[in-house]
C-alpha cells in the first residue's frame, strides 16, 4: 500500500521510456530545422580545421627538408652527419717529401673566419671556382693512391690581403712545392754540384769592388735612364751591365736570378734605390760574414703591419711547410752572401724562386 493511502500507478516494463530526453536533443527538438543546420555547420567546420592542420604539418616537414642551413646540398643529409664526416678529414702531415697524386674534391667553406670553424656546406664551391679573399675554409683533396682525404690550402679570412685567383684546382702544385724544395736542397749537397760561374770567378779573381748592373728592359719605362751609368762605365773598368732575359726572372725573382748567376763568389746585392753612405768593403771581413757566410737586415714590415700579407694566418707557412715566425721581414734590397759557403741555401732559393713567385701571386698575393 502506498503511504497515506495514495494511489500510485505502477508502470510495467513495456511502459518505461527507453532513455530520458537529453539536453542537446531537447535543444534541437525545440526548433528542429534551424538548429540542425547550425549543428551541421559546426561539424563541417571541425572537419575543415582538421584537414588544414594535417596539411600544415606535412608542409612544415617538407620545407625543413629543403632548408640549406641544416642539409648538405649534395648529399641531402643532416648537417650533424656532415660535421661527423668532416672530422674524418685530416690535415696533410707536415714534413712529407713523398710525392702524392692528389685529386681535388671541393672547396669546403667554414664560419668564424677560420678553416677550423663550423662548416657551412651551402657555400662550398667546385675546384675551379675563385674563392674571395674574405672567406675561410679549406680545399679537400684525395690521395689517389691511398684513398685518404686531406685538408690543404687552409684559409683564414685574412690569409690573403690582395684579390688573387685562389682556386682549389691548384692544390696539387701547392702541395708539391715542398717536395721540389727538398729535392733541390738534397741536390745541392752532392759533391758534384756547383753553382754557375764559380770556377770562372776563382780563375779571374779581382781585388776591390766590382759592379754589375742587372736589368730587364721590359720592366723599365725609359731605357735611356741607363745612359749616365753607361758613360761612367766607359771611364771606369769596374762597371758592367747584364741584361736579364729569363722569362721567369721578373720582379722579385730577378734578384735571385742575379745572385745565382753572378760571376762573383762574394756578393753584395743592392736594389737600385739602396745607396751606400760609405765604402761597403768592410762587410766582407766583418765577423758576422766570416762566421755565417751571409748578412741580412730586417725590413720595415712585420706581421702586424705587412704589405705582403705575411701574418700568422698567411698561406706562405703551409706552402713552405714551416711554423709561423713572429719577427720582422727580411730586407731583400740589401744583403751580403758568400756563394761558395751557402750553396745549399742558395740552391734551395733558386729552385723555389721562380715557382715561389708564381704561387705567391696565387696563394699569398705578394
Amino acid at each position: 500500500m502506498p503511504p497515506n493511502g495514495a494511489n500510485q500507478k505502477v508502470l510495467s516494463p513495456k511502459n518505461l521510456p527507453l532513455n530520458p530526453p537529453s539536453m542537446w536533443l531537447s535543444w534541437i527538438q525545440q526548433n528542429t530545422p534551424t538548429r540542425r543546420v547550425l549543428l551541421l555547420g559546426t561539424v563541417l567546420y571541425a572537419c575543415v580545421m582538421l584537414i588544414w592542420s594535417a596539411y600544415s604539418i606535412q608542409s612544415t616537414v617538407f620545407t625543413s627538408r629543403l632548408d640549406g642551413s641544416s642539409i648538405d646540398d649534395e648529399l641531402q643529409v643532416p648537417s650533424s652527419i656532415f660535421q661527423n664526416k668532416d672530422r674524418l678529414i685530416k690535415d696533410l702531415p707536415p714534413g712529407g717529401t713523398r710525392p702524392r697524386r692528389l685529386k681535388c674534391i671541393a672547396w669546403r667553406s667554414t664560419r668564424g673566419c677560420s678553416p677550423n670553424g663550423p662548416r657551412q656546406p651551402e657555400k662550398d664551391q667546385n675546384c675551379t671556382q675563385i674563392i674571395s679573399k674574405g672567406e675561410s675554409g679549406y680545399c679537400e683533396v684525395e690521395d689517389v693512391s691511398s684513398g685518404e682525404n686531406f685538408r690543404v690550402m687552409q684559409k683564414y679570412c685574412n690569409s690573403l690581403i690582395h684579390a688573387v685567383p685562389f682556386r682549389c684546382e691548384d692544390a696539387q702544385k701547392f702541395v708539391y712545392f715542398r717536395v721540389e724544395a727538398e729535392n733541390a736542397a738534397q741536390e745541392a749537397l752532392k759533391p758534384s754540384f756547383k753553382l754557375p760561374n764559380v770556377i770562372q770567378s776563382q780563375e779571374t779573381a779581382r781585388d776591390g769592388i766590382v759592379m754589375v748592373i742587372w736589368y730587364r728592359p721590359d720592366e723599365m719605362n725609359n731605357i735611356t735612364i741607363l745612359e749616365p751609368l753607361r758613360r761612367l762605365a766607359r771611364l771606369e773598368d769596374n762597371i758592367t751591365f747584364q741584361e736579364i732575359t729569363d722569362p721567369r726572372a721578373k720582379r722579385f725573382v730577378a734578384k735571385i736570378h742575379a745572385i745565382y748567376y753572378s760571376s762573383f763568389d762574394r756578393v753584395l746585392f743592392l736594389d737600385s734605390d739602396n745607396v751606400p753612405v760609405r765604402d761597403p768593403s768592410f762587410l766582407f771581413t766583418s765577423p758576422e760574414f766570416v762566421k755565417s757566410g751571409a748578412i741580412f737586415w730586417p725590413d720595415f714590415w712585420h706581421p702586424d703591419s705587412t704589405i705582403f700579407g705575411l701574418n700568422e694566418n698567411s698561406l706562405l707557412w703551409e706552402l713552405m711547410d714551416m711554423p709561423f715566425v713572429d719577427m720582422f721581414e727580411q730586407e731583400s734590397g740589401q744583403l751580403v752572401v758568400d756563394r761558395r759557403s751557402s750553396i745549399g741555401a742558395r740552391a734551395l732559393l733558386r729552385a723555389s724562386s721562380a715557382e715561389l713567385f708564381l704561387v705567391a701571386e696565387t696563394f699569398v698575393g705578394g
